[in-house]
Order: structure tokens, then sequence, then C-alpha cells
């Protein structure tokens, strides 16, 4: 399918912290796994990036997020496009999805930029955890 599992991405900056491919036997994440990006703080930006087959202009992306009781809030962006921001905190481990719209996928190298905002005030930390993005048709 077009779905790009966020543990088979490539990070080429990481400003603070550490990526970790997490596996979970039993939950609800796509093929058990999860790239894990852990020790962030305000400000700090992971950029990571997949390969696609061809370009699509004005591409729907739907990103599966992990939550948890130690997740941040992000702002993500995919080829520059506009930054949503994404609230990870939950008081148990879940998944969300997000849609994106109108971003460009070029063919050969697209970047996801992840960038640590803040934490909702329940959350412990700073955590991010990405799941999949799919390209949607």
């Amino acid at each position: 399918g077009n779905s790009i599992q966020g543990e088979n991405m490539e990070a080429y900056r990481i400003d603070g912290g550490k990526l970790m491919h997490r596996n979970f036997p039993d939950w609800k994440g796509e093929e058990d796994a999860q790239v894990a990006w852990w020790g962030a703080s305000i400000g700090d930006v992971v950029a990571m990036r997949f390969r696609s087959p061809k370009a699509i202009a004005d591409a729907r992306l739907e990103l599966q997020l992990t939550k948890s009781g130690n997740y941040a809030i992000v702002s993500l962006s995919v080829n520059g496009s506009k930054e949503i921001t994404f609230d990870g905190y939950a008081p148990e481990i879940t998944v969300d999805t997000l849609d994106m719209e109108g971003v460009d996928i070029q063919e050969g190298w697209n970047t996801v930029k992840v960038r640590v905002v803040g934490k909702n005030p329940e959350s412990k930390n700073y955590v991010f955890g990405l799941d999949y993005l799919k390209i949607k048709p």
C-alpha cells in the first residue's frame, strides 16, 4: 500500500534526544512498531525522510501518531507544508490519526519535520511517536 512506516524512515537531523524503534506486541499500531523520539526539549526538531516512487501534487496524507502520558505537543510539516499542531498527551497509550492536505510529494526523497512546541499540563515529558504516514488516493 501507500503506507510508509515511521520505523523505516531515515532521520537526518536530530536537535536533541534520540530516536528509538519501539515494538509493541499487542497494540493497535500497524506492523506492531513505531519510531519514538525521546529526550527532546521545547524547540528541538527532528527531520526524517522517506522515498516516493512518484510525484503527487496537492496530496492528502494521513499520519498515525502515538499518544501517551509522557508525550509532547508537536508541530509537523511535510516538504515545508503548513505546520499542523498535534497534542500527543493521552492518559493511556493509544494512537490517533492526523490528516494533512495540500502537500506536494516529490519523486524520490521527501521530508517530515517535527518540532516540539510544548506539552499538555498533564503530560510528564516531551516524547513523540510516529507509526506510519499514508499518501491518500
